[in-house]
C-alpha cells in the first residue's frame, strides 16, 4: 500500500500545485461550467477559497489541492494529485448546485487516448473519488457541496 505525500498540505516537492489549480479552473472554464470573469452571472471560478458575497450572485465553484498519492515508478512517470471542487450556489438552491457538482464531475471524469495538456503537462485522466458531498449552508443559507478528485497527470512540463 502506497502511503500519502509526506509533508504539509499542498507542500508536495515536484506537484505543482499552483499549476494543478490553475490547469482545473482552465478546464472547467473552457467546458463552459464556469467562468473566471468577475462580471460573470454564471458560477464563479476561484482558486483555494470562496470570496465574500457581496453581490447578487453568490454562486461560486472553488478547486481546493489536497495532497496527492506517491509517484508511481513507471515508464510514464505520473503522479496523482488530489484536489476537491466545493460548489456554492444561491440561498435555498440546492438541486442548482447539485446540477452543477455534477456538470463539473463530467467536464473533469474523461478517460481518452488524446489526453488533455495544461501548462505543458499531459492529464491521462481525472478520476471522481465517491459521491457528491454534502458541506451544508453557510453563515448566508447558501448551499456548499463538494466532489474529490484524483489526476493522473505528468510530473514535468
Amino acid at each position: 500500500m502506497e502511503k500519502p505525500c509526506v509533508g504539509a498540505p499542498y507542500m508536495c516537492v515536484g506537484w505543482g500545485v499552483a499549476e494543478l489549480v490553475t490547469e482545473i479552473l482552465a478546464r472547467l472554464s473552457s467546458q463552459g461550467v464556469g467562468s473566471t470573469a468577475a462580471s460573470s452571472t454564471g458560477y464563479l471560478l476561484r482558486a483555494r477559497g470562496f470570496v465574500e458575497s457581496t453581490g447578487p450572485n453568490p454562486r461560486q465553484i472553488v478547486v481546493i489541492p489536497t495532497g496527492g498519492l506517491n509517484i508511481e515508478t513507471t515508464d510514464d512517470d505520473l503522479h496523482r494529485p488530489t484536489f476537491q471542487v466545493q460548489v456554492r450556489g444561491s440561498p435555498d438552491d440546492s438541486t442548482g448546485v447539485e446540477a452543477t457538482v455534477t456538470a463539473v464531475a463530467q467536464a473533469l471524469n474523461w478517460a481518452d487516448s488524446t489526453n488533455f495538456a495544461g501548462l505543458g503537462r499531459r492529464y491521462v485522466e481525472i478520476q471522481q473519488q465517491g459521491d457528491m458531498i454534502w458541506l451544508g449552508p453557510d453563515a448566508n443559507r447558501e448551499p456548499v457541496y463538494a466532489q474529490n478528485f484524483m489526476a493522473w497527470r505528468s510530473r514535468t512540463t
